[in-house]
């Protein structure tokens, strides 16, 4: 887990640009329109940028509408994440936030509506994202294509969503 934070990985060594972002639609889905570019914490980024976009949103859209949407992105996501591993030459690279978008959208889509909800589902998230609890630990090192960059952070969001409910349930 540590490894992959770490500046020796070769996934952080490779900067990319607004430029690189822009130049293929699979780039813009992978980085999430540039949510992914921040040198330090993008996963945050790119976190923040889609649970900005449900907040906004989420007057507009119901809860099965989020899960249709994050099961598109999903699939678009395995895509984005494969081509930009191939054009990079390196496998899960930092800018690519899209499964963040996810993973947060099917966990908003589950929990009651609410700035409370949606702070403690974002922290929950964050911690899980970033801790890798097994078998999201396994899924990040063995799965080294774009499903496994997208899987890793559906299971987060799922542990996300049994702490914040059990939290809800105890103290709401």
């Amino acid at each position: 887990m540590l490894t992959k934070y770490d500046d020796s990985n070769p996934a952080n060594q490779i900067e990319i640009t607004s430029r690189f972002v822009w130049s293929h639609p699979a780039h813009m889905i992978a980085a999430f329109f540039g949510a992914g570019l921040p040198s330090k914490a993008p996963g945050t980024y790119g976190t923040l940028a889609g649970a900005l976009a449900y907040i906004v949103l989420s007057p507009s859209i119901p809860a099965a509408g989020w899960v249709v949407l994050a099961l598109a992105l999903l699939f678009a996501g395995i895509w984005a994440a494969d081509k930009v591993a191939r054009d990079l030459g390196v496998s899960d690279h930092k800018s690519v936030v899209v499964d963040e978008v996810v993973g947060i959208w099917l966990l908003y889509a589950f929990l009651p509506h609410g700035i409370a909800w949606w702070v403690a589902g974002f922290v929950a998230f964050r911690f899980f994202d970033i801790v890798k609890l097994p078998p999201v630990d396994i899924i990040d090192e063995k799965m080294k294509n774009g499903a496994g960059v997208m899987a890793d952070d559906i299971v987060a969001a799922f542990y996300a969503w049994v702490v914040v409910s059990i939290l809800g349930w105890l103290f709401g």
